[in-house]
């Protein structure tokens, strides 16, 4: 559970630095490079670091190319999601393309119940729903669904995402989370040269939106490394819907903190069940 709690920890820092890259209106494309960038190099750290463990895995092409092909679409899945969340925000506003974002988590859980059958508990369901009741109470909002359209952009969206999740737990599974340090290597430089794309044809590249996405890449990396960790141990139904749960409310409370946003009725409710889902969890 701890790799959870620290997993939930780094992916709440996200979305705050971000908005305080949204308030020095630097180049989102910039901030996203540079963010995929720093979680290269950590990566590369770690894979040299660890180099003489990977010795049985030189040895097996199948299991090497299978950990290759898992890297290159999730590192796919990870950028599509962000470029169709932007597109999403652009046509469907923020608090439905957030809304519809989170509960893309539906997709891994989903995927993990049907492909491997890991059923949590009686007790653990009861957490589980809890969680998806906090996320829903914190991101929809009953007037964005008025007169709605469901465009291309919203559901390739929740679609993408909840692939990009399911990719950790496909590695994790096929490869082993002993190898997450190479497999984030592959997902973030196939990220990176995406969006690298997307950062040169718009160039407004500056030194100010780097510094933006290099403080994001340090979090996002290592949400995934403790992401990957978490899924070793625990199933991916109880994974994925504490980890987003979790992560929304912590960034309430840095939030609360950082730009000193007040906590309204709906917030203390969303609080209060993430903390009993937690509990129920793990009994």
């Amino acid at each position: 559970m701890i790799h959870l709690l620290i997993a939930i920890a780094f992916s709440a820092m996200i979305p705050v630095l971000l908005k305080y890259a949204h308030q020095a209106k630097v180049s989102d494309e910039v901030v996203l490079s540079g963010n995929y960038f720093l979680a290269i190099l950590i990566s590369l750290a770690f894979t040299l670091y660890k180099l003489d463990t990977y010795k049985s895995l030189w040895s097996d092409p199948g299991k090497l190319i299978e950990l290759i092909v898992i890297g290159l679409a999730t590192g796919l899945f990870f950028y599509g999601a962000f470029y169709y969340y932007q597109k999403s925000v652009r046509e469907n506003g923020v608090s439905l393309s957030i809304a519809v974002g989170k509960m893309g988590i539906l997709i891994p859980v989903i995927l993990s119940l049907i492909l491997w059958q890991e059923f949590p508990t009686s007790v653990q369901w009861i957490g589980i729903i809890l969680s998806l009741i906090a996320i829903g109470l914190i991101n929809i909002h009953p007037e964005d669904f008025r007169k709605l359209h469901i465009r291309l952009s919203l559901l390739l969206f929740f679609i993408i995402g909840g692939l990009g999740d399911f990719g950790n737990k496909l590695f994790e599974t096929l490869i082993g989370a002993q190898y997450k340090d190479i497999f984030l290597l592959i997902v973030f430089t196939t990220a990176f040269i995406a969006s690298l794309f997307m950062t040169l044809k718009h160039r407004r590249i500056t030194i100010k939106a780097i510094g933006y996405g290099l403080a994001v890449g340090g979090p996002n990396m290592l949400t995934a490394f403790f992401l990957i960790s978490a899924l070793d141990v625990i199933k991916a139904a109880i994974v994925f819907p504490t980890y987003s749960g979790g992560a929304i409310i912590l960034t309430i409370i840095y939030s609360f903190f950082a730009f000193k946003e007040k906590l309204h009725g709906k917030e203390i409710a969303a609080i209060t069940l993430v903390i009993a889902a937690l509990i129920l969890i793990n009994m």
